[in-house]
């Protein structure tokens, strides 16, 4: 399931989608996202991380064309040796790819590079790593196959980089097992891999086997709700027949805590009914959870933006209102060594007098500290 013998280039298409959700939602503590990184990248690499200093980068200076095609889960860590990384996933939920994903990644880690030169920041290693969930398969070529002809003297010239890949589709639920050991993360994954498919189904136990290891987890009957909630609505399977298989996998307890929640109590009756019409009112009962689940993430992403924008705004005003003081005071100096009369300096510049002598005050400290030092 690994990398090197199962990449291929990025599809195209937005990430505002439920599976981008899910997976945003899957990654929201450290620990799942230590666990996903611990079964994507080598293992050298991984063990040279320092853990405690992972944390969310700045994703708002992006391209918004570049937005498209890149989940905005990004993270910074150190290395042991104290060289700043980024972390980006790449997430793609299209079925089938493009032909030139080095050329998108490239854009996307100059954006990065480019930040960090204008803010005058170190340069940090950019790793890629790419998740893929499509149905065709995902063939890996090298950036240098792009190029026809023979390169012979010019490969020298060409960008020498990579990317780490999670490819779901090419892995077995075994392998998705193996590679995360985390309850939560190998029930996410193997839903995403099947998400998709039309017999989805008759694989709810497959993918639901670990249920008994994510009941001793922390809050693990709110992270099964999402599962439950993701599979209705990303999957376009028949409700019906996900339903009769679900309703023997759910811990009693998981529905005792939801006692209040439509859902949950039509899949109690349906545990003793089996009748279509039980089936078709769970169905819908968890869609509208579903949407207003949705619904609560939109206005949460619009609140994040807003404030965005806000604290952008601020800061363009701070900055203009900075370079004014800066123009004002050249301005005076200039008017000063001119000989012009102090009390007309302040008519010209609209200041008060009060004002016109804390500019002074304040440029003669300046030169004083700059002929001692």
């Amino acid at each position: 399931m690994k990398r090197k013998h199962n990449r291929t280039s990025v599809p195209r298409g937005p990430v505002s989608n439920p599976h981008d959700r899910f997976f945003k939602h899957t990654l929201k503590d450290s620990e799942k996202i230590l666990g996903t990184l611990e079964g994507i990248l080598p293992a050298d690499l991984f063990a040279r991380l320092v853990p405690e200093t992972l944390s969310p980068a700045d994703t708002s200076y992006i391209d918004p064309e570049l937005q498209e095609f890149f989940s905005d889960l990004v993270f910074t860590c150190l290395t042991r040796e104290g060289v700043p990384v980024h972390l980006s996933f790449l997430f793609e939920h299209k079925s089938y790819p493009v032909d030139f994903p080095h050329i998108q990644i490239l854009r996307y880690m100059l954006e990065i590079w480019d930040r960090q030169v204008r803010e005058k920041q170190p340069l940090s290693v950019v790793v890629p790593i790419v998740v893929y969930h499509g149905k065709d398969a995902w063939k890996y070529r090298d950036f240098s196959s792009y190029f026809s002809g023979d390169l012979s003297g010019l490969s020298g010239y060409l960008p020498n980089f990579d990317f780490e890949m999670l490819n779901l589709q090419a892995a077995s639920f075994e392998e998705i097992g193996r590679q995360f050991p985390l309850p939560a993360l190998k029930i996410a994954f193997r839903l995403m891999k099947a998400i998709r498919d039309e017999d989805i189904s008759e694989k709810v136990k497959a993918i639901f086997g670990d249920l008994g290891e994510l009941k001793k987890v922390q809050g693990g009957g709110i992270i099964f709700r999402t599962f439950f909630v993701y599979l209705l609505q990303g999957s376009k399977a028949d409700v019906n027949a996900i339903m009769k298989n679900m309703y023997n996998l759910i811990p009693e307890e998981w529905v005792e805590m939801y006692e209040d929640s439509p859902a949950m109590q039509l899949i109690r009756r349906g545990r003793e009914e089996m009748r279509q019409e039980v089936e078709s009112k769970i169905a819908e009962a968890m869609r509208q959870e579903a949407n207003a689940l949705k619904k609560e993430f939109e206005a949460r992403q619009r609140a994040e933006n807003e404030a965005k924008e806000k604290a952008e705004a601020r800061r363009k005003e701070a900055e203009a209102l900075q370079r004014l003081e800066s123009e004002k005071i050249a301005t005076l100096v200039r008017m000063l060594d001119a000989g012009i009369k102090k009390a007309d300096i302040a008519i010209f510049l609209g200041i008060s007098r009060q004002k016109l002598a804390a500019y002074i005050r304040k440029i003669n400290k300046e030169s004083r500290n700059a002929f001692e030092n």
